[in-house]
């Protein structure tokens, strides 16, 4: 009996072993994607393929009547580089871009905030000198008002004084004149 239990359990084993790889095979083979489904599961993960491709054409070149005529015999592909990255490497690119733009950001901003302290700056130097030539504007503004109320009549006289020059050289030149005529009237 013992010779059949060890031959039962051997048949036993080899069936489970081919039964497992039998349902190993059938989940190995209808759980494939198609190569598509394996790219866009690529694309999604942030994956990119880069080629670099360069095209040669043979042209033939045909005199008919005079005309020149061009006819493209053969083109060739060459395929230069083929450029595939992972995403950890499309992550990297990224991060390193990132952390860069936002070192830019950062310094543009300390460069803003240095404009705008030397503005303050140079608003406020101009502010503090629009007040003192204001204040010395303002002094000599009523020192100028003090000396023309005080002087109302010698400006006026300051400003007709081709009158009275005119009336001084007619006095001298008239004045003997009268003179002689008022000596005769007496």
């Amino acid at each position: 009996m013992k010779y059949n239990d060890d031959k039962n359990n051997v048949l036993k084993a080899i069936f489970f072993m081919w039964l497992f790889m039998f349902l190993y095979g059938l989940f190995a083979l209808t759980s494939c994607k198609t190569a598509e489904d394996h790219l866009q599961k690529f694309y999604k993960k942030g994956g990119k393929i880069e080629c670099n491709v360069d095209t040669i054409k043979v042209i033939d070149t045909l005199l008919i009547d005079g005309d020149t005529v061009y006819k493209v015999r053969d083109s060739i592909v060459i395929r230069t580089e083929t450029n595939i990255q992972t995403r950890y490497q499309v992550k990297f690119d990224h991060k390193r871009f990132k952390d860069s733009l936002s070192h830019e950001k950062s310094v543009y901003k300390l460069d803003l905030r240095a404009l705008k302290d030397r503005n303050k700056y140079l608003i406020d130097s101009l502010n503090k000198v629009r007040q003192i030539e204001g204040k010395r504007y303002e002094t000599e503004l009523k020192k100028a008002k003090a000396e023309k109320k005080s002087s109302v009549f010698w400006t006026w006289i300051g400003k007709r004084w081709w009158l009275f020059l005119i009336i001084g050289f007619a006095i001298r030149q008239f004045l003997p004149l009268i003179i002689k005529l008022l000596k005769h009237k007496i």
